[in-house]
């Protein structure tokens, strides 16, 4: 019963966000308003805060290209992380990523701890792990992305090229 609840409700945000979208559509002025840019911005704001609705409801998948925009957007903006992709070497970026891969084998470790009855050692509560080891895991992404991307290609790239390069070698026809 509480699923029904859920899927309801995630469908009246979605139809409000959208009732947002329409109202910021309706209010664009002709582009020779001097205020064009202001209601542009508002307009793109909206149709944002839709599309955030619908991948959070799981209607929209992420895409490889829209996380890389976003996250380099987040990476060199001013309210971001104020940091151009080319203000580090590839060896930095590569010590940044495994750093975020150490931190997320820390937590497996300690995960490992508990499935061998150690827990005890730890400080973290044992249900705490599972949400910790998926922050790290994003890190790890957000890092891999800016390593591509500092490096002049893109993880979609990357990953299609290594995963049907396998496939090949072993013989698979499923390629992406």
């Amino acid at each position: 019963m509480v699923a029904i609840a859920d899927r309801i409700a995630a469908q009246a945000a979605e139809f409000d966000a959208l009732i947002q979208v329409w109202k910021a559509l309706k209010a664009l002025p002709p582009i020779v308003d001097d205020n064009y840019e202001e209601y542009r911005v508002r307009y793109e704001g909206a149709v944002h805060a839709f599309i955030r609705r619908l991948i959070d409801n799981g209607r929209i998948a992420l895409t490889f290209s829209e996380f890389a925009q976003a996250n380099k957007a987040r990476c060199v903006s001013h309210i971001g992380f104020n940091h151009e992709l080319k203000a580090w070497s590839a060896s930095d970026w590569m010590t940044a990523l495994c750093g975020e891969v150490g931190e997320a084998a820390n937590v497996v470790k300690k995960m490992n701890r508990v499935r061998d009855g150690m827990g005890h050692r730890n400080k973290e509560a044992p249900g705490h792990l599972q949400a910790m080891l998926k922050a790290e895991l994003g890190d790890v992404g957000c890092y891999l992305d800016l390593v591509c991307q500092a490096l002049g290609t893109t993880m979609e790239e990357c990953i299609r090229e290594a995963f049907n390069n396998k496939s090949k070698e072993i013989g698979c026809p499923i390629i992406v």
